[in-house]
């Protein structure tokens, strides 16, 4: 498993245990992240993320009060280079009945600042029910 591998795994982990300091360890700044109602955010510094910005766990809860915590379906590696990698995801949200509530895709990209490798933009391809299929 590579190291961006690594990250991105920390990064969902992170999110699924509602741990800030390790979730803001797996960032590259300045961070970019689309919610589910189509806003972007673009964070300049981990200060501004913990003053001004709600945490993931947070965001999902608002939408999925049920939410638990997410499996990773699928982790593809899309495009990469020297300083950047992106990788495509299929997730599904599971509630604390232990079933799933959404499927949803999207495409993390990671930054490297020196030796640092961190998710550095979050985009959201959409959430599905069960009767959809997934964007290609």
């Amino acid at each position: 498993m590579s190291i961006a591998e690594k990250v991105i795994l920390s990064h969902h982990q992170s999110i699924n245990e509602g741990d800030t300091e390790a979730y803001l360890n797996t960032i590259c700044f300045p961070f970019t992240f689309h919610r589910y109602d189509g806003q972007f955010y673009r964070i300049t510094c981990i200060e501004s993320y913990r003053s001004e910005y709600p945490m993931p766990w947070e965001l999902i809860r608002n939408y999925e009060p049920g939410w638990s915590y997410t499996e990773l379906e699928e982790l593809e590696e899309v495009t990469k280079s020297s300083t950047q990698l992106a990788y495509k995801l299929v997730a599904r949200r599971i509630t604390s009945e232990g079933k799933t509530s959404t499927i949803f895709q999207a495409i993390w990209v990671l930054g490297r600042t020196k030796d640092t490798w961190g998710v550095q933009t979050r985009y959201n391809l959409g959430i599905f029910n069960g009767n959809e299929d997934l964007a290609a």
